[in-house]
């Protein structure tokens, strides 16, 4: 029975709190700023023809210097790219250079002020002029010349240049966009978006010669994830992006392993057989289920395998492998973290009561169940809130818990305390608090830890007697661990960046 969940550390939180509240107080701000100006003017808005159709670049063009004449004075264009609005696009949308929506700016020849406008099926449907709540004059912008070659062109020369070029499925955009005139490439360059080898690729394409004068992709740095099957040797996964989740199915031998990561352009479900090499993308999350970066479970549902995921905002959501649909599980509370045990669902929800664990059962109902199992153990609530015993450490705060059968580890402030049956006696283990993980392989309980301060991952045989330094995380950063299928999982924390390919 595996009830062992790991407890995250609250500093992320308290940082995010700090920023959040940060950002609240400037948006109040700005709110009472607007309160004030003038509002943006409609100067026109209509239904796109029943009839449209996806278009060209230069068409789109056209249509929005077209409409920048009926407004008086001259209106420098300084941008036009392709976007998803009014559209449903898939990920071979644009890869024949026609979408069909386009955002065109343009900005007063004399005033600097701007207006933009959408072409949308082949006709403009939104005309704004923003300027009316502006107060002076605007920033002078680069005026764009009419390019020389469409879209069509761009991205055939795109798709020459490196084989590969293909639609992205990620947050931000679906299918190949393109853009001019607000890329760092420039005001002469038609920049094509999309994918090459999984991740986001911009290829900058000459507007007058149609040659290929820039390629690069979103490359992520410093994240990822490192697994040991025996707590001493780590390797490092090739799945790209950062790790937010990772779980493993214990249900069918080698327990293939489920992660959900960030590429920076797009959050997926990956799998691996091995955790190292070879994943497969299984799906990208919906939009509303981002981001989800809490807990993972994998475990069998209504005869299928399910992959079910814990969102920042508490919610429940599984993936159906088999129908590979969305769903939402109902629970009764905002859920703190979500565990399984011998295929059953368990979560901690929260209560007026306080945490409780609970089960989820096949009818769809949850049971309560006496012990708590995941994050909510951490938190400031005090270690002996773990101990049935006489001993009991009342002045510590819980850190962080990892439990397996009757051996527990409680990090506080003060060092890592380890009870070998369940609470009734303690004793020091380690000196420094750390993040846990604890896993029997079926002949022994093993541990490791990555202490707080060293950045030090040190690993026991003995469930936290002694222990060996493995590995040091002091320059890579990490954002959790696990146990994945009796392998030890180190979630590192990184970000990315835009690489010449």
């Amino acid at each position: 029975m595996r009830l062992q969940r790991i407890l995250r550390f609250r500093a992320l939180e308290l940082t995010a709190a700090i920023v959040l509240g940060s950002l609240i107080g400037t948006a109040a701000a700005l709110t009472a700023f607007d309160d004030d100006s003038p509002p943006t003017r409609v100067l026109k808005q209509v239904s796109p023809p029943i009839s449209g159709r996806a278009i060209s670049l230069l068409e789109a063009w056209d249509l929005g210097v077209e409409e920048s004449a009926t407004w008086g004075g001259v209106w420098n264009a300084t941008a036009i790219r392709s976007v998803d609005v009014g559209d449903q696009p898939t990920a071979t949308s644009g890869l024949d250079g026609r979408r069909f929506s386009w955002q065109m700016d343009f900005v007063d020849a004399e005033t600097h002020l701007p207006r933009w406008v959408r072409i949308t099926g082949g006709a403009v449907t939104d005309a704004i002029d923003p300027a009316a709540a502006a107060i002076g004059k605007g920033v002078p912008a680069a005026r764009l010349a009419r390019p020389e070659i469409d879209s069509t062109y761009a991205v055939a020369s795109a798709a020459a240049y490196r084989d590969g070029l293909a639609g992205s499925l990620g947050t931000k955009q679906t299918g190949v966009h393109f853009s001019i005139g607000d890329s760092p490439t420039g005001p002469t360059t038609i920049v094509v978006s999309g994918t090459f080898g999984g991740s986001p690729a911009r290829i900058g394409v000459d507007a007058s010669s149609g040659a290929v004068d820039s390629a690069t992709r979103l490359v992520g740095t410093g994240g990822g994830l490192l697994l040991s099957d025996d707590g001493v040797s780590w390797r490092e996964s090739s799945i790209h992006g950062r790790v937010l989740a990772v779980a493993a199915d214990e249900s069918v031998p080698g327990a293939p392993v489920y992660a959900v990561a960030d590429s920076g352009d797009s959050v997926d479900i990956w799998r691996s057989d091995d955790g190292v090499s070879q994943w497969l993308r299984v799906s990208p999350l919906p939009s509303g289920l981002r981001p989800v970066t809490n807990a993972l479970v994998v475990l069998p549902r209504s005869g299928s395998l399910s992959v079910v995921l814990l969102s920042t905002d508490g919610g429940i959501f599984s993936f159906d492998t088999l129908s590979r649909e969305f769903a939402t599980i109902p629970a009764a509370g905002k859920v703190s973290d979500i565990g399984s045990d011998d295929g059953q669902l368990l979560a901690t929800v929260a209560t007026e009561a306080g945490p409780t664990a609970q089960v989820l059962r096949p009818d769809g109902s949850w049971k309560s169940l006496p012990w708590a199992v995941g994050k909510s153990l951490a938190g400031g609530r005090p270690a002996d809130a773990y101990t049935s015993g006489d001993a009991k450490f009342g002045l510590a705060s819980v850190m962080g818990v990892a439990r397996e059968r009757d051996t527990m580890l409680v990090s506080t402030p003060g060092g890592v305390l380890r009870s070998a049956d369940n609470g009734e006696t303690w004793e020091h283990s380690l000196a420094r608090p750390a993040l846990l993980a604890i896993d029997y392989d079926g002949e022994r309980l093993r541990a490791v830890a990555i202490t707080v301060g060293s950045d030090d991952v040190v690993y026991s045989g003995d469930a936290g007697i002694t222990w060996l330094r493995t590995e040091t995380l002091s320059r890579r950063g990490y954002s959790g661990l696990d146990v994945v299928g009796h392998r030890f999982a180190i979630l590192l924390q990184g970000g990315s960046q835009w690489v010449a390919y």
